[in-house]
């Protein structure tokens, strides 16, 4: 597939929601193309050649993004049973643990080839103590990171994936963030 910004062909784009933009990949294009002009500051026409089938040619006559670069945020507030963190929603989830033994699991990720980060803020409740696991989570030598359980105590931790969510690699970046 090409993408066409302003006459020039960039090869293997992906705009992610996360930045409030849409994700452009041929799955999605016909599906959400009615609302490309009117959502997400997107600004232009797309325009798919060919009447009845899928052509290889996208053409964006004009993009305009409003946000920059800035990152969506998710604030889950407490949970307190497994829960899954849209990365079309947001690639920054606020979340705080109100249970033990929570699974956490991302869904729509990118196509294999494309890549998709999250960072999650995890707080501990007024209890503490709390933990949760990430579904398909990979980390360094194969530990997880071992999370502050002190109550009211903040982790942060980040994660992306290159295979389309088969696996997400995961790193604790703060700990006792205070």
């Amino acid at each position: 597939m090409t993408i066409v910004f302003s006459g020039t062909p960039v090869a293997n784009v992906e705009l992610a929601d996360s930045f409030n933009t849409w994700r452009l990949t041929t799955n999605k294009i016909l599906n959400d193309a009615a609302s490309l002009s009117a959502n997400n500051s997107m600004a232009g026409n797309l325009s798919v050649a060919g009447a009845s089938s899928f052509s290889n040619t996208v053409a964006v006559t004009s993009l305009s993004i409003s946000r920059g670069t800035s990152q969506k945020v998710k604030v889950i507030g407490s949970v307190s049973s497994s829960t899954l963190l849209d990365l079309d929603d947001a690639n920054i989830f606020d979340i705080t643990l109100g249970a033990n033994n929570l699974v956490l699991t991302f869904t729509n990720p990118p196509t294999s080839g494309f890549t998709s980060g999250a960072t999650v803020i995890l707080r501990q409740d007024s209890t503490g103590t709390r933990f949760a696991t990430f579904t398909n989570a990979v980390y360094t030598d194969g530990i997880s990171p071992i999370l502050t359980t002190n109550a009211n105590a903040v982790d942060v931790l980040a994660f992306f994936t290159t295979d389309g969510g088969t696996s997400y690699f995961g790193s604790q970046t703060m700990a006792a963030v205070s």
